[in-house]
């Protein structure tokens, strides 16, 4: 997948729109339309972090470096993957809406609790 797929991508799964993203990052909307159609790349190392920050993935993972997405910051709760959340974008998401790492493990065991009780039924 090319940058400006990525791009889109996490923008919507975001719920946010270029001009409000043009915002967050301070570059124009229509620069963000040209990334979104692959016909430009961000040039400057500040506007790659902007972004990677923004959406709580890797410089490599918008640069298509990496396939799986990478949370930065805080370390994630352990048992992500053996719940079968194999798209940690919700974890970039509870992150983005001020979560806390404490709050993410919390509903994991909340999850874990459910998950059991309806495979157990």
């Amino acid at each position: 997948m090319l940058f400006g797929d990525k791009l889109k991508e996490l923008r919507t799964r975001h719920g946010i729109s270029q001009k409000d993203l043009s915002k967050k990052i301070n570059i124009s909307e229509r620069v963000i339309g040209y990334w979104e159609t692959n016909d430009r790349f961000p040039k400057d190392d500040e506007v790659w972090k902007r972004l990677s920050e923004y959406f709580g993935v890797s410089i490599d993972y918008l640069l298509g470096n990496e396939e799986t997405k990478i949370i930065k910051g805080e370390e994630l709760p352990e048992n992500l993957r053996e719940l079968g959340i194999e798209d940690i974008g919700i974890v970039c998401d509870a992150k983005q809406n001020g979560l806390t790492t404490k709050d993410i493990k919390d509903a994991i065991e909340i999850y874990k609790m459910i998950k059991e009780k309806t495979v157990n039924k």
